[in-house]
């Protein structure tokens, strides 16, 4: 069975040269994702899927980090933290308990890639103005309660 959907996912993480470099906590990044799929019922209970989620990914900027650079350079910061793009597989299993509730594990792979850009306003009335481009990859394990109303 062919499926279509869409899914909003919440993700933080921490790099320790923002921590130790600014005291910034976590970043996070929201992706929001079309999906399309491939499901097989192999028992009534019972189902394996392939899913390829392919959408956007945004980001917010790390706490105090425009306060750090501002105060320790005395220059104007400006940061745009970033939006990109989003690929991934996912490939699960999934058990029906009941009519509504099932039991599923998921093994995902997710490969994100974003863009950032600034531009920094110095003592001297100089403008500074910088891009960069980077991109990760990850893998997930997950384990799901699904609640079907």
């Amino acid at each position: 069975f062919f499926m279509l959907g869409v899914r909003v996912m919440l993700q933080s993480w921490k790099h320790e040269f923002l921590v130790e470099t600014f005291g910034s906590d976590d970043v996070m990044l929201t992706h929001l994702d079309g999906i399309v799929g491939l499901r097989i019922p192999l028992l009534p209970s019972f189902q394996v899927y392939l899913r390829i989620p392919v959408g956007l990914t945004m980001t917010t900027e790390p706490t105090n980090m425009l306060d750090v650079l501002e105060s320790r350079t005395g220059a104007d910061w400006y940061l745009d933290f970033g939006t990109g793009w989003n690929v991934g597989l996912d490939l699960g299993a999934m058990y029906k308990v009941d009519e509504r509730f099932a039991l599923g594990v998921e093994l995902s792979w997710l490969y994100v890639s974003l863009s950032q850009e600034g531009e920094v306003s110095t003592l001297y009335d100089e403008r500074l103005d910088w891009e960069r481009s980077f991109s990760f990859q990850q893998a997930a394990l997950g384990l799901n309660l699904i609640y079907t109303p």
